[in-house]
């Protein structure tokens, strides 16, 4: 167990570390680019760790199936947390210390609208993406039984 929170720390430090480069990279640029770059960054993250989270739960050799369904909830939990908002905090406190901050507020909106809309068009890409590979799975089957009841 001490292994797997180890890796899921890592993780986390590695998307902390990806968006203060980003945020440094695109600091007086922020606008579409910059923030199809950050979700690119976020959703490039968050399909490795959750690809990499089931083996780590299973890693664990819990004794118990609610032990291994917490454990994997807690650690996608504590992942996607860090990976999800921890960009909106860092953009947000840095609009905040900044000198003349009372007028950047539509700038911070503004960010944070776009961010939100890329993510969501990932979203929808995303569930798309599953009903096809689904769909396609379940034609294959299909196809392999009828196959088998010549």
């Amino acid at each position: 167990m001490l292994f797997s929170t180890f890796v899921t720390l890592v993780f986390c430090g590695l998307v902390l570390v990806s968006i203060f480069i980003w945020r440094n990279q695109f600091e007086s640029r922020m606008g579409v680019v910059a923030s199809l770059y950050l979700s690119v960054i976020i959703k490039t993250f968050e399909f490795v760790f959750n690809m990499l989270a089931d083996k780590l739960s299973h890693f664990d050799n819990h004794k118990y199936e609610d032990d291994y369904v917490n454990s994997l909830v807690l650690r996608k939990f504590l992942f996607q947390a860090v990976t999800n908002y921890s960009a909106f905090f860092y953009i947000a406190l840095k609009h905040c210390i900044e000198p003349g901050s009372g007028t950047r507020y539509h700038l911070l909106r503004y960010e944070l609208v776009i961010m939100q809309i890329i993510l969501s068009l990932f979203a929808i890409a995303q569930v798309a993406w599953n009903i096809l590979s689904v769909s396609h799975k379940v034609r294959r089957i299909k196809e392999s039984e009828e196959v088998m009841s010549f």
